[in-house]
């Protein structure tokens, strides 16, 4: 597919950016699969897929959370997805770039199979105030995505890749 029209969710220096909002919302030190943070990122891009998300009862709150978060951020006439686990995969070079920058700048560690945010300092005023307002504006959805969706177990029956329909779970060894 080729693509005339610009997204966000295939933009490396955009995908830092929505890592960088998400660490407002990660309490810092906590450890993450990459592909849950892969998938974490493809409902930052398109919120209103969330409601396709079969909920998750072992967290209080999260069906409410989830429910609110897609009646703020509702699906436009211009939000049309050729097909949600394409996007998804078209995502990947995007975030693997936007993992490889944070890795470099210390803003990530690399643990052994998990990621872990560290404190990040961000020297340019003009993305420091970006980040605050964007966080101002969609503290709703970054609320849920670091303290509701991220929590969800990445593996086996209705875990993340199970419940979001993005990733494969069948095999995993839970």
């Amino acid at each position: 597919m080729f693509s005339l029209t610009y997204s966000s969710a295939y933009d490396p220096y955009h995908a830092v950016f929505r890592l960088l909002t998400l660490t407002k919302t990660v309490p810092l030190g906590t450890e993450h699969d990459f592909e849950a943070l892969r998938i974490v990122d493809f409902y930052h891009c398109f919120p209103w897929l969330l409601a396709d998300f079969s909920a998750f009862t072992k967290i209080a709150g999260f069906q409410k959370a989830k429910n609110s978060v897609v009646r703020a951020y509702p699906k436009s006439r211009f939000d049309v997805l050729p097909d949600r686990h394409m996007v998804f995969q078209r995502m990947l070079p995007s975030q693997l770039a936007a993992r490889a920058a944070m890795l470099e700048t210390g803003s990530l560690e690399h643990l052994e199979e998990k990621l872990r945010f560290k404190e990040t300092t961000v020297e340019s005023d003009t993305l420091r105030r970006a980040l605050d307002l964007y966080f101002a504006e969609n503290k709703e959805l970054l609320s849920f995505l670091g303290k509701y969706l991220l929590h969800v177990p990445l593996y086996g029956s209705g875990g993340l890749k199970d419940r979001s329909g993005l990733g494969e779970f069948r095999y995993d060894v839970v």
